[in-house]
């Protein structure tokens, strides 16, 4: 699983932003240990996620994560916020 970062881009990758869209695409953002309760929670919701209508992605499926959820928690936490800050 990849996390997109959008806005705040470091000096050094200008270039891979433009050229994806204005998306910057982070690899290893995470702990291992976090990826891997992230990914365990993503599978158990994949009977649970419809197609996008309004995204101009093609065949994207998507679902909210619930609030209380602990991939929620791990993703909104100022761990989280304080790199891509």
């Amino acid at each position: 699983m990849l996390l997109a970062v959008l806005a705040l881009v470091a000096h050094s990758a200008p270039t891979a932003f433009v050229s994806n869209g204005g998306v910057l695409y982070r690899e290893r953002f995470l702990s291992p240990a976090d990826f891997e309760a992230i990914r365990r929670e993503c599978r158990t919701l994949r009977g649970g996620m419809r197609a996008e209508k309004d995204s101009i992605a093609l065949r994207r499926m998507g679902l909210c994560l619930d609030r209380r959820s602990h991939t929620h928690a791990m993703l909104m936490s100022e761990a989280v916020a304080s790199r891509i800050a």
